[in-house]
């Protein structure tokens, strides 16, 4: 396995796995409508032009060339102008799930921060996400939670975050150093 920035080439691999994970979990909460308009090949478009416009995703790949999940992790500057990471997607393929990869993944985006000059690190999870339990375990503390709008509904999100990237790397390192071999 390998870990390295994505191009666009990439985009296919991208969209399939965001669109296999995204239907698995939200098809209980979205109408099959809103599936439908979220689409593979909407979601390679939307790939394709956020790599084009040469934003940062990390893809994890296997040996044969597939990509099994991705993660993009983005600066954003808060109200007080403080710069803070943001994991906006991170994802990994149903039946690699449970081998370390998203775990992979993640310590992948800390280092991009880090290496920015970043301390804290943010994700924002549906509450109802299973996900939000395994950030907790990787001691990701919730921070605070907003609603949100997704196909007519109110949902709940949840800010879970680490505020010293530092010790997360070092806490996590090895999970990174015994799967990926480039990076």
């Amino acid at each position: 396995m390998i870990i390295r920035k994505a191009n666009i080439y990439d985009t296919n691999d991208i969209a399939r796995v965001h669109y296999d994970v995204w239907t698995d979990f939200y098809g209980d909460f979205v109408s099959p409508e809103f599936l439908e308009k979220l689409s593979y090949e909407n979601r390679k478009k939307f790939w394709l032009k956020y790599i084009n416009e040469g934003s940062i995703v990390y893809v994890i790949e296997e040996k044969t060339g597939g990509i099994i999940g991705f993660a993009v992790p983005q600066i954003h500057k808060s109200k007080a102008g403080e710069s803070y990471g943001e994991i906006i997607a991170h994802y990994v393929a149903d039946k690699h799930q449970h081998n370390g990869y998203g775990s992979a993944l993640l310590v992948a985006c800390a280092k991009f921060f880090r290496k920015n000059h970043l301390d804290q690190m943010r994700v924002w999870v549906h509450r109802d996400n299973p996900s939000t339990e395994y950030y907790k375990k990787f001691k990701g503390v919730e921070m605070d939670a907003r609603l949100d709008r997704m196909d007519n509904k109110d949902i709940i999100k949840l800010n879970i975050s680490w505020q010293d990237l530092d010790t997360f790397i070092t806490e996590h390192e090895f999970v990174f150093d015994n799967i990926i071999k480039e990076y």
